[in-house]
């Protein structure tokens, strides 16, 4: 699977969605006021919350859900989040990279197809292909298998909001096109189409990327034992991205910083500061152990505020 390729380009705005992360003053104001949202925005999200909730009564099976960018998330009430946010998990993080890989692996071999139309791709492909792109072995049980395709349907059930040429979109990021039964489904050739921001095409560059192995999740595995945690992940891409933009490899980090990328602000509800520090420990610890960082040290800001200093390998 690009054998010649030891680096795969995973896009930024891919991760800045997924990380709840798109809205960015330079990018967009999601507000017209201080307490009022951009109106257009406003619209096509209640719509989306409204038609998710009337789907999710149906039962159908799968709970339909919004990832919330952060500056909307904390204007949703509670109640509403409860009937449409199942947040992402650290397997759907690592399915997000190993669909990034597939439709390298596809591009490379002349077979992304681009539907102008809407602005997507799809490629084909099948569960073994899949799983080898998780970092399975091919020996691996039935568990991790049964992980994969739960975090892969999960994610077509999942919409996003994010920003694209202007228009406002609440939308799946991925979908997956012949899903079978179980026994059916190791055979089944599998069509997933995928958002513009995965992809370039064209003379016109409007995507940037940076590099991360190609055996990233054959690494994370290794690297982490048990179930694995959705924060870590986060801090693992985002530290790749500042590597690849690094000009004296290493970064700083603010301990403020790391709580937003990481997502761990719910830890400051509930005052639990130690539960955030190991979480950030440990995070450090895996990127070391996957070959990506080789010290941390602490220091202080011009303010006096905690941050770290990050030495890449």
């Amino acid at each position: 699977m690009l054998k010649h390729m030891k680096k795969l380009n995973y896009p930024t705005k891919l991760l800045t969605i997924t990380n709840g992360q798109q809205f960015t003053k330079s990018e967009v104001s999601i507000y017209e006021s201080d307490t009022t949202f951009n109106k257009a925005l406003s619209s096509k999200v209640n719509n989306a919350i409204t038609e998710i909730i009337e789907m999710n009564k149906k039962s159908d099976g799968k709970f339909h859900s919004i990832e919330f960018p952060k500056g909307i998330r904390e204007k949703i009430s509670d109640e509403i989040k409860n009937k449409v946010v199942k947040d992402l998990t650290a397997y759907e993080v690592r399915t997000f990279t190993a669909i990034v890989m597939l439709a390298a692996l596809a591009k490379s071999e002349s077979e992304l197809y681009y539907l102008p139309k809407i602005n997507r791709a799809y490629f084909e492909t099948n569960l073994d292909k899949i799983y080898k792109a998780m970092g399975f072995a091919k020996n691996k049980g039935k568990t991790d298998k049964d992980l994969a395709r739960k975090a892969l349907s999960s994610l077509e059930h999942k919409r996003f909001i994010y920003l694209d040429h202007d228009q406002y979109i609440v939308g799946p990021l991925v979908q997956i096109h012949g899903f079978g039964t179980e026994e059916e489904l190791s055979k089944t050739t599998l069509k997933i189409t995928i958002d513009s921001c995965f992809f370039e095409f064209g003379a016109k560059k409007e995507n940037t990327y940076f590099n991360i192995p190609m055996d990233l999740n054959k690494r994370l595995r290794g690297a982490t034992k048990g179930r694995p945690n959705v924060s870590i992940e986060f801090l693992v891409k985002y530290l790749y991205q500042s590597k690849h933009c690094s000009p004296n490899n290493k970064a700083d980090y603010g301990y403020k910083k790391l709580i937003d990328i990481m997502n761990l602000e719910r830890h400051i509800k509930n005052r639990n500061h130690s539960r955030i520090k190991s979480t950030i420990a440990k995070g450090f610890e895996v990127c070391k152990n996957i070959g990506l960082v080789d010290r941390v040290e602490e220091s202080e800001n011009m303010f006096g505020e905690l941050k770290y200093v990050i030495y890449f390998q």
